[in-house]
């Protein structure tokens, strides 16, 4: 899968893409995940936020394109093509 090689690709630590992976991938509400990486809660969601970033760095440095920034700080990743003028 696609998303599983890009996340598995993120320069955010194997605990950062575990999250990513629990929780966007398999569905694992964060919190839940906090408890099977053994971090505490705030922590995990820290986290996440870290390795959201490291995503979108990624994704501007590889194709191009430009997150939104205040849906990052939401916890969503929602780009716009730079390339294409898309919203």
């Amino acid at each position: 899968c696609a998303v599983r090689s890009f996340v598995s690709s993120l320069p955010c630590g194997e605990t950062g893409r575990m999250l990513l992976y629990y929780h966007y991938i398999r569905g694992i509400p964060v919190a839940e995940c906090a408890e099977m990486l053994d971090l505490s809660r705030a922590g995990a969601f820290r986290l996440r936020q870290r390795a959201l970033a490291a995503a979108a760095r990624a994704l501007e440095q590889s194709r191009g394109i430009t997150p939104m920034r205040d849906n990052i700080t939401r916890g969503k990743l929602a780009y716009i093509s730079a390339s294409r003028g898309e919203e």
